[in-house]
Formats: C-alpha cells, structure tokens, sequence
C-alpha cells in the first residue's frame, strides 16, 4: 500500500511541475503578446501623427485626461518628485515638446509601469496606455514637424536662395 501512495505522489508531483512549467510558459506567451500589441499601437499611432491623420488638437485632449486623471505618487518608482515633473511635462505646448522631453515621459511611464507592478495599483495600470498613447502622439507630430522643415528647407535649396545659417 505504501509504494502505491508513493507512486501516485510521485505522479501528482510531475503533474504538478509539468503544470508549473506550462503556466510559466502561458505567462511568457501572454507577456511577449502584450509587448507586440503595445509595440504595434505605438507604432501605427506614430506613423498616423507623422501623416498628420492625428493632430495637435487631439493630444490636446488627451493630455488634458491625462491631467485630470494624473495618479498620486506614494512608493518608490512613482515618486512626488516624478509626479511633480510629469505635470510639468503635461503643462508643455504640445507642439513645442523637445526628444529629450519625450524621453523623460518615456522613462516617467516606465517608473508607473514598475510602480504597478510592484504595488498591483490598478490606477497606474490604467494610466500608463493612456499615458504611452499621449507619447506616441508628441513623438509623430515631432517628426511630422521635423519633416516639414526638411521640405522648406529642400524648397529654398531648390530655389537657389542662399540657406540660413
């Protein structure tokens, strides 16, 4: 009788790791999905403010929710200090955001992003898409506006005028 209950633990305990393994591998899988469907969104977001189908007046709005809806700083990743500078960076024109501002929303969603997870905050789960949208956006229309000057710029050229210096 003993060595049938030690053949059945000894079963179950290979079920139970064969499990372990299955859900570890259904977290990596549903993790690398997130990843592709955020990179995706990003990616078409970029690519339609660049195209000038998202506009100014759009991000205008979001950033406005993002203001209304700003979460409040109480932990490590997500400080008063990181708070109080992405309101600072809300408060900016949106059409005069810099690649270095933009890099610090970026850096200031991924402190939210860590801050969920270390916290389970559905507040900063909710935030943080919005937050990465309202990015994407900024950094489209800075192409966009990057791309305009190349075209006045290839225009005066063309023109034969002498190039600001």
């Amino acid at each position: 009788m003993d060595g049938k209950i030690e053949g059945v633990k000894a079963e179950l305990g290979g079920r139970i790791s064969e499990l372990k393994g299955m859900v570890e591998e259904l977290r990596r899988d549903v993790k690398s999905l997130g990843v592709a469907f955020y990179n995706y969104q990003n990616t078409l977001i970029d690519f339609l403010a660049t195209k000038g189908f998202v506009s100014a007046s759009e991000a205008v709005l979001l950033r406005g929710v993002l203001r209304t809806l700003t979460p409040m700083a109480r932990s490590r990743y997500y400080t008063e200090e990181v708070r109080r500078r992405l309101l600072e960076l809300l408060d900016k024109d949106v059409e005069s955001y810099t690649w270095d501002e933009v890099a610090e929303l970026e850096r200031i969603a991924k402190a939210i992003y860590q801050e969920y997870i270390a916290t389970g905050r559905e507040d900063l789960l909710e935030y943080y898409p919005k937050l990465m949208v309202y990015i994407t956006i900024i950094r489209g229309l800075i192409r966009r506006r990057e791309m305009e000057k190349g075209q006045v710029q290839s225009k005066i050229e063309g023109c034969g005028q002498p190039q600001p210096k």
